[in-house]
């Protein structure tokens, strides 16, 4: 077991976790597909090996570049805006929204949505349109959430107390 978990450690700190992955149909591209079989933690999907300044690192793509996403929808919900955390709870009104047993990560980056973490769980209700991965697998924070929604263009915006 201590193996498992230092293997489990290991991998998930280079950004390739080993038991939450995508499956390798997720990837868009037939070279990353065949990284995601070997499961080599030195070579993970979607990634680009990089030098710059005397220090190698691994340059990640983004996420529709990476993994196939279902075509763009309109979609309604809660955004839980948190430090380091960034859930959407899909069909949900109120500013404690119930899962409905996947985490999605709500990735908002392409919008002039803003975080504001001085408020520490705020909840927003949120319409937009917005692609989903096809896949369960591990994105946004940490590779924590099983799904990832990109916000292509809002539609409105309410601040809940």
């Amino acid at each position: 077991m201590i193996l498992y978990e230092i293997l489990l450690l290991a991998s998930a700190s280079r950004g390739f976790p080993v038991l939450s992955s995508p499956p390798p149909e997720a990837y868009i591209h037939l070279v990353d597909q065949k990284r995601a079989r070997r499961r080599n933690p030195e070579d993970p999907p979607c990634t680009n090996k990089r030098h710059e300044k005397g220090i190698d690192f691994l340059e990640s793509l983004p996420t529709d570049q990476c993994y196939k996403m279902l075509p763009t929808q309109r979609m309604r919900g809660i955004w839980l805006d948190e430090f380091e955390g960034s859930t959407f709870y899909p069909g949900a009104t109120t500013s404690h929204p119930r899962s409905n047993g996947h985490l999605i990560w709500l990735d908002t980056s392409r919008t002039k949505l803003v975080n504001n973490w001085a408020k520490p769980g705020r909840a927003v209700l949120l319409e937009f349109y917005g692609r989903r991965t096809r896949y369960r697998g591990s994105y946004g924070h940490m590779g924590l959430f099983d799904l990832e929604i990109i916000v292509d263009r809002v539609i409105s915006v309410r601040e809940l107390k």
